[in-house]
């Protein structure tokens, strides 16, 4: 897994990346944004463009870095069960007990538990 690192993206950058990580709709008109911009990220590789339509290819790490309080509803006693499983040096367990109360997918919990409990 490649780490991302969206401190070194420009305002411009940021503001596109916001607009199709919170959007209620999964892709936006490529041709809404600069193409400069728009190219840049798509170099990164963290937007895709796809017969006209831009979408970005991190949405759940943007949000989990920039908007965590979407993904709030992990219980208390989800997080003991996951740091105790975590302090057992059993982190795919832990990735199942996140699966299991929060329904998140393999791969977001994956994402969820890397920002939360760094390697």
């Amino acid at each position: 897994m490649v780490k991302i690192s969206f401190d070194l993206l420009t305002k411009a950058q940021h503001a596109v990346m916001d607009a199709l990580c919170t959007s209620v709709i999964s892709t936006m008109a490529a041709d809404n944004f600069k193409p400069a911009t728009l190219g840049s990220l798509c170099g990164m590789g963290l937007v895709d463009v796809v017969a006209g339509k831009a979408s970005s290819t991190c949405t759940f790490l943007w949000n989990m870095t920039y908007h965590s309080e979407m993904y709030g509803d992990i219980s208390e006693a989800c997080m003991k069960e996951i740091q105790e499983e975590i302090d057992s040096g059993r982190r795919i367990g832990a990735i199942k007990s996140l699966r299991m109360h929060s329904g998140l997918s393999l791969e977001n919990s994956v994402v969820w538990m890397n920002h939360h409990f760094p390697k």
